[in-house]
């Protein structure tokens, strides 16, 4: 038996205290009020010593973009990498614990217990639900280069029923799925492949409380003009699939919903291509947690994009998304964390390109984005941010390209960047967070700006950061560093 210390303890002591405070005491963020003060510094180069002074725009953000409310359970996940191993994931998309071969995991309520071969038990008290994900792709090794997806799929283990679509006329090779015109309903837990076209209908799972439903897309395209295409009501968990080596297509009109909705724990995977456009609301909604694992996905939609209410998790996979909202948003403020891992995202996005109320965990892989409109669009009431975290925002390396008429990165905790490639074009901060910003080992460039970096502290120790900044390079109030110096063009 195998057990991975929480990513957390990868960090300093000091950044990690940082982080875990952040998630016990939320409220202490909002009693940050009037920060930022000092004096300005107009050309030539910036070191210690130098400040500026408060713009009075601390309230900002709180006044021009109010909270989303939408509640709801938390829990972990136990996720089976797909060679006999499983995995104990928080919320936060940490790994807390591990299994060898042989080893059996137990969930009982709110506990997971390991037994291994020697009869030895371990006990993991998650402190809330359990959700157990259907099996996945087991992560690549990451790289600082954007990521390529995996060339292998989850497979259905089971017999699997097959299910064609037949321009209209659906049918199905085997029982528990119910056809009533051109809704197709999945009515057990099993292993279902989907074929061929419809034009006016939906993929719906009804499958109770417990079981797993695993549907296999393989070139199927679903369009529903006045509804969800794939709609999943109940299950245990729900994982879909694209086929390697095909494209598939989702388009619905739900209001209220979206094209891909579901009520339970859902994972998305698989290399194939899978196109998801929305006309009416979000493109993929999910009201638990969300696993995107090895896929290749692009949505577009009139509102949101990418939405879990609980913990979004995007590992080893390429995603596009084109919105009049959010790009990627977890909304949950106890649960809502987005953890990107080892992928590349393309989001052109009205609003933020990356929302979380939790923490914002990336590492590696690639993000480019336009919000707004970019940022020669003029800052607006509309929060269009790159980056943003209403607890704290965490990069290890990674390059990135944001073009934003908001803030480039937006923390109402503290930001901690630990290498990494920016490029920052901003209608507003490049970087700002409440009470910390600090910046190890990355290079930066942040063209133009209001502020460069703004926070209560900062602390800069690389040897490529550039500003270009219309008022200020760099505002605080408590502390500032730089070693060896900012370059100001």
């Amino acid at each position: 038996m195998k057990f991975i210390k929480n990513l957390f303890e990868k960090k300093s002591a000091k950044i990690a205290a940082v982080c875990l405070g952040a998630l016990v005491l939320t409220a202490l963020i909002f009693a940050v009020n009037g920060l930022f003060s000092g004096n300005g510094n107009s050309g030539g180069k910036l070191t210690n010593g130098d400040g500026i002074f408060d713009d009075g725009r601390e309230n900002e953000d709180k006044k021009n973009d109010p909270p989303e409310t939408d509640g709801g359970g938390g829990g972990w996940h136990v996720i089976d990498d797909g060679d006999g191993k499983k995995l104990v994931v928080d919320d936060g998309g940490n790994i807390v614990a591990s299994t060898e071969n042989g080893d059996k995991i137990e969930v009982n309520g709110n506990k997971i217990t390991i037994t291994d071969s020697d009869g030895n038990k371990k006990t993991v008290n998650a402190g809330k639900n359990v959700n157990v994900f259907a099996p996945v792709t087991t992560p690549p090794k990451t790289s600082e280069t954007a990521p390529k997806i995996p060339e292998t799929d989850v497979k259905p283990t089971n017999p699997f029923v097959t299910i064609s679509l037949n321009g209209g006329k659906p049918e199905a090779d085997g029982g528990n799925v119910e056809i009533k015109g051109g809704e197709v309903k999945i009515t057990a837990p099993g292993d279902y492949v989907v074929t061929g076209e419809i034009t006016s209908g939906s993929l719906v799972v009804d499958a109770g409380e417990n079981g797993a439903v695993n549907i296999t897309l393989k070139g199927a395209a679903v369009a529903n003009p006045s509804g969800a295409a794939f709609d999943v009501v109940s299950a245990g968990a729900v994982t879909l699939i694209s086929e390697a080596g095909t494209v598939n297509r989702l388009s619905g009109s739900a209001p209220e919903k979206a094209c891909i909705y579901s009520n339970v724990p859902l994972t998305i995977s698989g290399s194939g291509k899978l196109h998801v456009t929305e006309n009416t609301e979000h493109a993929i909604s999910a009201r638990d947690s969300l696993l995107i694992t090895g896929a290749d996905i692009s949505v577009t939609a009139k509102n949101q994009g990418i939405r879990s209410r609980n913990a979004c998790i995007v590992n080893n996979s390429t995603v596009y998304a084109k919105c009049g909202g959010k790009g990627i948003r977890a909304s949950n403020s106890q649960f809502g964390h987005i953890t990107v891992n080892n992928s590349a995202l393309t989001l052109e996005t009205g609003k933020d390109a990356l929302h979380a109320s939790g923490n914002l965990t990336f590492q590696d892989g690639a993000c480019t984005s336009v919000t707004g409109g970019g940022h020669t669009a003029g800052k607006t009431d509309i929060t269009a941010k790159g980056l943003k975290a209403g607890l704290g925002i965490s990069v290890t390396g990674g390059v990135f390209s944001l073009d934003c008429a908001d803030d480039g990165l937006r923390s109402e905790d503290g930001i901690t960047v630990n290498g990494g490639n920016f490029t920052i074009f901003s209608g507003d901060d490049g970087f700002r967070a409440d009470n910390f910003v600090t910046v190890t080992g990355a290079a930066v460039r942040i063209g133009e700006s209001y502020i460069g970096f703004r926070s209560r502290d900062i602390t800069l120790t690389s040897s490529d950061i550039q500003v270009k900044a219309s008022f200020r390079t760099v505002e605080y109030k408590g502390s500032f560093s730089a070693e060896p110096e900012i370059f100001i063009p």
